[in-house]
């Protein structure tokens, strides 16, 4: 009976069987790992009991011994329990600082779920695009934002509300609407600092299929179309201001060709000056022309940046010595001088820019001083380093006194870095107060300008203007009239040194 018993009750399904088998439904490996903690743990804390064990011994041991030097010193009793006091505070100080610090235990990981990949591998599709993306939680906020888009609008933290990097309420509305599961017409975005740029923005719903309003999500993509918007005007523009402007010197040349194949056919003298004439009109004609090409290529890169380290006062020299054929004749000084150089570098002006558009700065303002320059004045160029510029100061300062009247042509922002300081000044007869605002217009020119007859294309102060742009730069003009004017060009600085092509 007591056998068929024993045959007869049920399997302990705690109970491990002689080949170590771990009970249905359990892991092996798991209940391994369980013992092993379990062991640590109970090891740990008889660590710690015997440990307590030792030191408790170690300070009655102490006590006991400062007590017997003290009563065969025959110290007093109050002078013996306060060396016993002091002796188990300093105990307690070491121990408590000796002792070593348990291990924290590390908290588990959240399990990554299937959405989680899925929005990790979004992210990284994203950071690979040319154009910036930008992931827009059901909450308004950016939850993933690709380098492009970062540099773009300035996103400084992951789930920041999307108002705070764009605040144009068209935009705005097409993301709600990809929020709700909706798909709106692209818009035209146009951001005007620090330079004039163009976007068409694309807002397109995630997870469609999910209609769950907390977990939808919106896809924002800008396309930079600045070089299309820019071609389009310029192609607009240059073809009305070219039509404008050889209107006048095409109608000269026929009316002298008209003359010349008429009564002044067999007229020498008058086919010598007429021939002058038209030269000139050619010339001029010429010249438009290629400051009219050369404004359009630098208005078509403007909103690119530049990237080449080059020396700003080697630009400035070779401008000089490009001109002083043209100051000897009219008899004017030029004078350069350079203060405060950057001493930590190979040359002490370098700046993050283009060799040839940098001359072609420093060249059309040093030219447009001398054509407004009589003759034995002189024209000073002062190139310094500024370390704290402020826009501000630089309003206040004046040259030629309370007379004079200053403006600002190009903004440039306040930067965490020195500035070079390039100004140009000239003794000439300066600008009236009711010119100074039209200053770097396109084809603006003032009547009577000039010390001489030659006309400009008005031009030049327009190419010096979007030059300054395109260096993330300022300009800055002042003029008193009949006491001189001066142009002020502000760089940023460069960390590095200049290229090999500059040395």
């Amino acid at each position: 009976m007591n056998d068929m018993r024993e045959q007869n009750t049920p399997p302990n399904p705690k109970r491990l069987d002689p080949n170590n088998r771990a009970p249905k439904g359990h892991n092996k490996a798991d209940i391994t790992k369980k013992r092993t903690i379990n062991d640590n743990t109970a090891m740990k804390k008889g660590t710690r009991t015997s440990n307590a064990q030792d030191q408790i011994a170690i300070l009655t041991l102490g006590n006991v011994c400062l007590l017997i030097v003290c009563a065969l010193a025959e110290l007093p009793i109050l002078t013996s329990v306060l060396i016993v006091l002091t002796f188990t505070t300093l105990t307690f100080i070491y121990i408590r600082k000796t002792r070593p610090k348990e291990a924290q235990t590390p908290q588990k990981t959240k399990n990554k779920t299937a959405q989680d990949y899925a929005n990790i591998g979004e992210a990284r599709l994203a950071d690979g695009f040319d154009e910036a993306v930008l992931i827009i939680n059901a909450q308004n906020r950016i939850e993933h934002a690709n380098p492009v888009a970062v540099d773009i609008l300035n996103v400084k933290n992951k789930f920041t509300p999307v108002m705070t990097s764009i605040r144009n309420p068209d935009i705005l509305k097409r993301i709600d609407s990809a929020l709700n599961g909706k798909t709106s017409e692209p818009y035209i975005y146009h951001i005007e600092t620090p330079v004039h740029k163009y976007f068409k923005v694309v807002a397109s719903p995630i997870n469609v299929e999910d209609t769950s309003p907390a977990k939808r999500r919106a896809l924002i993509i800008l396309y930079d179309i600045t070089d299309i918007i820019r071609a389009n005007e310029m192609r607009s523009d240059f073809l009305a201001n070219a039509s404008h402007e050889l209107k006048t010197p095409i109608a000269s040349l026929l009316g002298y060709i008209e003359t010349l194949q008429g009564h002044a056919k067999e007229d020498k003298a008058a086919q010598v000056k007429f021939l002058k004439i038209m030269q000139m009109q050619a010339e001029r004609m010429q010249r438009l022309i290629d400051d009219l090409l050369s404004l359009r290529r630098i208005e078509q890169a403007e909103h690119i940046a530049p990237t080449d380290i080059v020396d700003l006062s080697l630009a400035t020299e070779s401008a000089i010595a490009s001109l002083m054929p043209l100051a000897e004749r009219r008899a004017v000084q030029i004078k350069f001088e350079k203060l405060n150089p950057n001493t930590t570098h190979e040359f002490g002006f370098p700046v993050i820019g283009v060799h040839d558009q940098l001359v072609q700065l420093t060249l059309n303002l040093i030219a447009n001083a001398l054509h407004i320059s009589s003759s034995g004045s002189e024209i000073n160029i002062i190139l310094d380093r500024v370390k704290d510029w402020d826009a501000a100061l630089e309003i206040k300062r004046k040259s030629f006194g309370k007379a004079s009247i200053k403006r600002k042509i190009c903004p440039i922002e306040t930067l965490n870095q020195p500035l070079f300081r390039l100004r140009i000044r000239d003794k000439g007869r300066g600008f009236e107060r009711a010119h100074i605002p039209r200053l770097g217009e396109r084809f603006y020119r003032v009547s009577g300008d000039r010390e001489n007859k030659e006309r400009g294309t008005g031009l030049g102060l327009a190419i010096v203007k979007h030059i300054t742009l395109g260096h993330r730069g300022g300009l800055f003009v002042e003029s008193a009239h009949n006491i001189g004017t001066e142009f002020t060009v502000l760089l940023p600085t460069s960390p590095q040194k200049p290229t090999q092509a500059q040395t």
